[in-house]
């Protein structure tokens, strides 16, 4: 049975600097040349009428003295000025990704989807390939889509809902499996999100039918209140 050694502070370290330079001397710099503010690990910039939030975040276990690693994962926020008023009744002027109602790890921006992304700086392996990977992933896929996200109307080309009628899930199947069509969906987004979205869209047929779903929802777990009031 092999035994782990538990790793010195000098070892974490290298871990952390790994890290720590990724953000600084790679990350921050593509980020700052594609227009984004820095603000610790959150990056931010308005385009459009939207805001691009991405966000880096370490694993909250920190590091993995198991595999003697740091993991870490890049989530990727879209959100708008009239939502927030809209929900939450004020506006943040640096949201991280976590904050928007379209957030997805950057896995989710791939051709082939992987929803929960993460990448990893070991001890004793090659620091540029993980580093080249992040910038890569970045420049190649996440920029270019939020690209075509500049305007609130683009929200609903990018969402996965099961909200949907089955005759529109089973037109998007269509198109995606039978015949080729890219598929653009790749933020997953709670109901009441959704509302809003819809709301702010000017759906507001969508957002009524909703509005009734989601309060049979609550309803059925014991709740009495109208949750979008």
């Amino acid at each position: 049975m092999r035994t782990l050694r538990t790793m010195t502070e000098e070892e974490k370290q290298i871990l952390k600097d790994q890290y720590n330079d990724m953000i600084k001397n790679y990350v921050a710099p593509l980020l700052k040349s594609a227009g984004f503010k820095k603000k610790r690990t959150n990056f931010h910039t308005v385009a459009g009428d939207v805001d691009w939030c991405i966000s880096v975040y370490k694993d909250r276990w920190g590091i993995d003295e198991d595999y003697r690693a740091l993991d870490f994962s890049i989530r990727v926020g879209v959100t708008c000025a009239e939502y927030q008023m809209y929900a939450r009744g004020t506006i943040r002027e640096f949201p991280s990704a976590d904050e928007c109602p379209l957030s997805a790890e950057t896995g989710m921006f791939k051709e082939k989807k992987h929803i929960n992304e993460s990448f990893k700086f070991r001890l004793n392996h090659d620091y540029a390939k993980t580093k080249d990977l992040v910038c890569s992933t970045l420049k190649d896929y996440v920029l270019p889509t939020l690209d075509k996200i500049r305007h609130k109307e683009d929200f609903l080309e990018y969402i996965i809902t099961y909200s949907l009628p089955w005759y529109k899930r089973l037109l998007r199947t269509i198109n995606t499996k039978i015949l080729k069509k890219p598929d653009n969906r790749i933020f997953h987004v709670y109901d009441s999100n959704l509302y809003y979205i819809y709301m702010i869209c000017g759906k507001y047929k969508e957002a009524k039918a909703l509005k009734k779903k989601i309060i049979r929802q609550r309803k059925r777990l014991g709740f009495t209140f109208d949750p979008m009031d």
